[in-house]
């Protein structure tokens, strides 16, 4: 099934994300089975501007920077990395950085982004499995949050007995 946006196409959903001013927009692109991100004015009014890609890269799940000057991406299994944004005089994407010390998980084309930036201290929230890291998308599935409610007032009528 392919998915649009603007003039891209995607056989891989495109986890598409705006950039904090609104003024750009940032998605995953897979053509053919080759992935990449891909940032383009909004409203569109240029053809976007794609990374080029590397042998093993297959970027994808693009997160802003609080301020929008980077953005983040996962090129490839076990890598995160950052691009600096140039908006003039033309838009590209350069300054690549790998982010090292990351814990969370990453997760190949197609599944859901498995992290954010937080907008006020630009911080990176991501989903962990201790002892786990790479893809897995089986293991992905049983991940799960419990939530605990009224444990309070179960607690006080516990002390009262």
């Amino acid at each position: 099934m392919r998915q649009r946006f603007g003039g891209s196409t995607s056989t891989d959903p495109m986890s598409a994300t705006f950039s904090p001013n609104g003024r750009l927009v940032a998605y995953t692109r897979t053509e053919r089975g080759k992935t990449t991100v891909c940032v383009e004015p909004f409203p569109a009014t240029t053809a976007p501007y794609c990374l080029p890609q590397s042998k093993g890269d297959s970027a994808k799940h693009p997160r802003w920077s609080a301020d929008g000057a980077r953005l983040y991406i996962d090129p490839r299994i076990g890598d995160f990395e950052s691009l600096r944004v140039v908006t003039s005089p033309a838009l590209t994407l350069d300054s690549r950085e790998a982010v090292k010390h990351h814990l969370f998980r990453l997760a190949p084309p197609g599944e859901r982004t498995p992290y954010d930036v937080t907008a006020m201290s630009g911080k990176i929230l991501g989903l962990t499995t201790p002892g786990e890291n790479g893809y897995d998308s089986k293991s992905l599935m049983l991940n799960k949050i419990s939530m605990v409610t009224g444990w309070f007032e179960d607690l006080k009528q516990k002390l009262n007995r």
